[in-house]
């Protein structure tokens, strides 16, 4: 493939702080790009990218572009020559914010050997779980207390078998 054919613009989709230092990437040769406010269409940067580097695991040329001036709230996408756009991204006082809260709630919803009731837990609601003893595996004789935890928090090699 050609560096042509693989041209991209990536970006911190989650999102980037407002007073953090805000970095894309791109491959390819055009080295001029802009950052649109994606609800105006407003071009609220224009900057031009480093001179690249070759990225031996890639087997691409990367390039760097700096937009940390763009301080100001809102959903972004960087554009670059004819219809090449980036995925939007927010810039914000708490861009992982969000991602925190889901992930908590990731481990909630995960949770074993209690009940997720559907005030909390809504289409993840589900009754107690995992509250007998288990047999590990390649030691039938063998009976452990593996309640609680969560679910998918192992690899098949520390799973027990569960009666």
């Amino acid at each position: 493939m050609s560096e042509r054919t693989l041209r991209t613009i990536t970006v911190n989709q989650i999102g980037y702080p407002l007073d953090g230092q805000k970095i894309a990437v791109f491959t390819g040769t055009e080295h001029d790009f802009q950052v649109v406010d994606v609800d105006s269409g407003t071009i609220v940067f224009k900057g031009s990218s480093d001179a690249g580097r070759f990225d031996k695991a890639s087997g691409v040329t990367l390039h760097t572009g700096d937009f940390s001036e763009v301080n100001t709230e809102g959903r972004y996408r960087i554009e670059q020559g004819e219809g090449l756009a980036s995925a939007s991204f927010s810039i914000s006082d708490q861009p992982y914010h969000e991602l925190q809260q889901g992930l908590l709630k990731a481990f909630y919803y995960y949770r074993c050997g209690v009940e997720l009731t559907e005030e909390y837990a809504g289409d993840w609601k589900h009754k107690a779980c995992h509250t007998a003893k288990g047999i590990v595996y390649g030691q039938p004789d063998l009976q452990l207390d593996c309640s609680g935890g969560w679910h998918d928090a192992g690899g098949y090699g520390n799973a027990l078998i569960r009666q």
